[in-house]
């Protein structure tokens, strides 16, 4: 089994490293080609059977790829997350596994990541590759679970103090608040401590590269716009909002909130784009929202010939030829719900981008602004962020600060 082109360095580099750990985690930021690097190691150790668990919308993504680069697409065998109980009895089959997306495994308690556990510890494949370019999306505990996937393999004894409970991990490299609820106590675990012995920790299976480290990418250009009418929804979202800081959990009232939000700004958005039409800014956008009423609510207010939209709802098959239209330069306007076209997909025909509101995790808005700017963009990306109150532009930027203390893991 053989790859059909020539990596870049710094993919064979990573490759070498995979093959060197065997159980390892590559968290290349979006756009580096973290695929290739997984069908570059199953080439590299020659796997009889090689078996890739992916968010289900990617599977049609990693089949295309795995045809385009490897010479043996056969040998190969791609489920879902949650269809990987298809492959429960013949787990122990496949001589190389790769997760891609692995933070869709981060909480350890949730079903689907005790299965892969489950699989890993009896069968322990020879080689095992977790792919992310946010392994930590929104908390440093989430990165537990990944970690312990490493150890399962035999060759990372640095987790052994941890690997028989989160508790400890935690403990050692967050920091604990408490909150009370009447009486009722709650222990919180968010922040980060002991930052240089998480690096020591992670640094044997683990490895980054930004995209600035290692490409000659075009530049990006972030503007921000603010509603006039900006008291329009700032009590609705400052209630939303402290419920949620106090609890941390998403409530009704909260996600509600955040829902009207979205919708209060579409208009404003659709106007911007048309403007961008006219002006002769752009010929062609993608549009992010966080919900599913303001998207269907953006692509109506365009020709149905010159606009699509894709959220939950549309097939994979469906997603992928969207992308495709677009790139080509068919249709205008993409209109899409963060979650449903943020990981996986190039859409590098496409330089302007425009957030009608936002994720309440900065990794996921960071997924959404990779898939303009990535291997493949020639001209410089252009990202516009929706502000419809002052306190929208407050609660964004609290969670961009969240995010910036989660980075100091890659320092």
């Amino acid at each position: 089994m053989k790859l059909k082109l020539k990596p870049h360095k710094y993919q064979d580099e990573a490759i070498e490293f995979a093959f060197q750990k065997t159980y390892s985690i590559n968290a290349f930021t979006m756009g580096l080609g973290k695929t290739l690097v997984g069908i570059g190691l199953a080439c590299k150790v020659g796997a009889d059977k090689v078996l890739v668990i992916c968010p289900a919308f990617l599977k049609i993504n990693w089949r295309q790829e795995i045809e385009k680069f490897c010479d043996s697409p056969k040998r190969f065998t791609i489920v879902s997350y949650d269809g990987v109980k298809k492959v429960s009895g013949k787990f122990g089959d496949y001589d190389c596994v790769i997760l891609d997306e692995c933070h869709y495994i981060k909480n350890i308690k949730a079903k689907r990541t005790k299965l892969i556990h489950g699989y890993v510890a009896e069968h322990r494949p020879k080689f095992l590759l977790q792919l992310s370019g946010t392994p930590i999306k929104n908390r440093v505990p989430e990165f537990y679970s990944l970690l312990r996937l490493c150890w399962l393999g035999g060759k990372y004894p640095e987790f052994k103090p941890y690997a028989p409970s989160i508790w400890d991990f935690q403990n050692k490299f967050t920091k604990k608040k408490t909150i009370y609820f009447g009486s009722k106590k709650v222990i919180k675990f968010e922040g980060l401590k002991n930052p240089e012995q998480l690096r020591d920790l992670i640094k044997p299976i683990y490895l980054r590269r930004k995209a600035e480290d290692v490409l000659d990418l075009p530049e990006q250009v972030h503007t921000d716009l603010v509603m006039e009418d900006k008291a329009r929804t700032d009590s609705l979202l400052e209630t939303a909002w402290e419920n949620y800081n106090s609890n941390g959990k998403k409530s009704e009232s909260f996600m509600s909130g955040k829902a009207v939000n979205a919708l209060a700004k579409t208009q404003y958005t659709v106007d911007f784009i048309k403007d961008q039409f006219e002006s002769g800014a752009t010929d062609r956008v993608i549009v992010f929202t966080d919900h599913v009423k303001a998207a269907k609510k953006i692509h109506a207010e365009f020709d149905p010939g010159i606009a699509k939209y894709v959220t939950g709802e549309v097939s994979n098959e469906q997603r992928a030829f969207y992308v495709d239209l677009i790139n080509e330069g068919k249709i205008k306007v993409l209109v899409s719900t963060i979650g449903s076209l943020s990981v996986g997909v190039n859409i590098t025909g496409v330089n302007c981008m425009i957030f009608n509101d936002f994720a309440w995790v900065e990794a996921d808005m960071e997924q959404a602004r990779k898939r303009i700017h990535r291997i493949g963009q020639k001209n410089h990306c252009f990202y516009y962020y929706i502000y419809s109150s002052n306190m929208d532009k407050h609660i964004y930027k609290t969670l961009k600060k969240k995010q910036e203390l989660i980075q100091e893991v890659d320092r």
